[in-house]
């Protein structure tokens, strides 16, 4: 189960390091976060992903080609 307090944390700590959206932030979220936070945010980053993986439909294909790239990557490294 996702802790929705911890979602909105997670997305400060991206939001305010990388300087992005959040969509851009959790993408690249593997340069914003330690190792420790990318263990304690786990799932909280695969919520997000999955999160943004669902509004595919208003990105451009290559946005969708990119972010499916990224996420594939991303739930590799922190699983």
């Amino acid at each position: 189960m996702v802790d929705m307090e911890k979602v909105e944390k997670l997305t400060s700590i991206l939001e305010e390091r990388s300087g992005l959206g959040v969509r851009e932030a959790v993408a690249r979220s593997i340069h914003y976060l330690d190792g420790y936070e990318n263990y304690l945010y786990s799932d909280e980053v695969k919520y997000l992903l999955e999160l943004s993986m669902s509004r595919r439909s208003r990105r451009s294909d290559s946005e969708n080609q990119i972010c499916s790239f990224l996420s594939g990557f991303i739930l590799d490294v922190t699983a």
